[in-house]
């Protein structure tokens, strides 16, 4: 069972879930018959539930999901990578021309860029499909045939790994509107008996899944929370390239209470003085790190956060900006 606490918005996902589908809904249908049992504020409650219980459930197998197609997907740039090295190197033993680099797309660096390595193996697979049944060509068949088998594998791999992450971050809207939804209910069901049992140290309370205040399995505010700190630290933006562009904020952990508030603006690529945050919130009350994907080239993005425990929050930590060229 869940802790008893009237900010059950306050838990974390899974502590969430087991107050509102062990404590609250269970006890809800004990009141059922009771005179102050009010039928049209329960309804839809368990639909609600199971619905955030399947968000939360897909949430947390895509985000473990995720890294490790992520882990395969990087030994399987390392393997197109090599064998674009061996290509490099083993094409001037056989053509002394130095243009056959160029033919071949290979008279560049072959960094570590996923996005360039992705470009580099398609041209030189290309020219190969042109050259590949040449005589002069028989000895480098294997290099060659090998090199298509891990592009081919890479593509793979690289196409389920960017399925995964975008699965991941609808999966995580989709789990934080469920939520919402739930924690609207749930709060029109905590002022309705509040509106019939005003002592909120009575023994009534005692005995709800809320508790009673001072008087019940908790203290009064809530259960017991990690204090808000000045600001969060270790707050961080990066900007990240796989699958496709995002910015990824993050920030030190914080306590699994936690929900942090979001500002976000844009300004020009370039600028180098943090624009007006202004009061608009981009997200409020959301777990990090976050994945923000509406971003675009040649522009700058400023981000600002803050702590928050239900309506306590902390202060804005120091605007970061983040530019995508």
């Amino acid at each position: 069972m869940a802790k008893k606490t009237r900010y059950p918005q306050r838990l974390n996902w899974e502590d969430y879930l087991t107050f509102m589908s062990v404590d609250l809904l269970p006890w809800l249908l004990l009141q059922v018959g009771k005179p102050d049992y009010m039928a049209s504020l329960v309804v839809g409650l368990s639909d609600k539930i199971d619905a955030y219980r399947d968000a939360l459930n897909l949430y947390k197998a895509k985000n473990v999901l995720a890294p490790e197609q992520r882990k395969l997907l990087a030994t399987k740039f390392t393997a197109l990578r090599e064998g674009l090295l061996r290509a490099k190197i083993s094409l001037p033993v056989f053509f002394p021309d130095p243009a056959v680099l160029g033919e071949f797309g290979l008279a560049v660096n072959i960094t570590n860029d996923e996005d360039d390595m992705f470009v580099v193996a398609s041209n030189c697979l290309a020219h190969w499909d042109l050259v590949k049944l040449l005589p002069e060509y028989a000895d480098l068949v294997p290099d060659f045939t090998a090199l298509q088998t891990v592009f081919d594998d890479y593509n793979v791999t690289r196409a389920l790994y960017t399925q995964t992450f975008q699965e991941a971050q609808i999966a995580q809207n989709d789990m934080i509107t469920a939520r919402d939804v739930c924690n609207e209910q749930e709060r029109k069901l905590f002022d309705w008996y509040r509106s019939r049992h005003r002592d909120v140290e009575g023994e009534w309370w005692t005995g709800s899944p809320w508790g009673a205040v001072g008087g019940g399995d908790e203290e009064p505010g809530g259960p017991e929370l990690p204090e808000i700190p000045a600001a969060p630290t270790g707050f961080a933006v990066e900007l990240r390239m796989e699958p496709s562009p995002f910015m990824l904020i993050s920030c030190d952990p914080y306590g699994e209470h936690s929900g942090f508030d979001i500002k976000r603006a844009e300004t020009p690529a370039g600028v180098t003085e943090p624009p007006d945050m202004g009061d608009e919130l981009f997200m409020q009350n959301t777990g990090l790190p976050l994945m923000d994907g509406e971003i675009n080239p040649g522009m700058k993005y400023w981000y600002q956060i803050r702590a928050r425990n239900g309506e306590e929050v902390g202060e804005w930590t120091e605007i970061v900006g983040v530019e995508y060229k």
